[in-house]
């Protein structure tokens, strides 16, 4: 089985939380701002990957918004010089 660029989709409903001390995880008020990195975007809020097949492990990353921000600051896309002109 190969697969194919572009040929996999993750689908899902996003909620920020915020942790202060021992309070439980609460929802951010409309007072407070909840900030993701424009050059991760939404991969930012994955901490590790991990691909499988059959029940067998075939890759772990860890660190992932790491690697996508690596990668995308290094191939300097042009959505990239938009940003850094900023």
């Amino acid at each position: 089985m190969i697969i194919l660029p572009d040929s996999v989709e993750i689908n899902g409903d996003f909620s920020a939380i915020i942790v202060k001390g021992a309070n439980p995880e609460v929802p951010p008020t409309d007072t407070e701002l909840v900030y993701m990195d424009p050059v991760c975007g939404i991969d930012s809020v994955f901490q590790s990957v991990t691909v499988s097949f059959n029940d067998r492990i075939v890759e772990t990353i860890s660190e992932y918004p790491r690697l996508v921000k690596m990668k995308k600051v290094a191939t300097k896309s042009p959505s990239m010089h938009a940003f850094w002109r900023e």
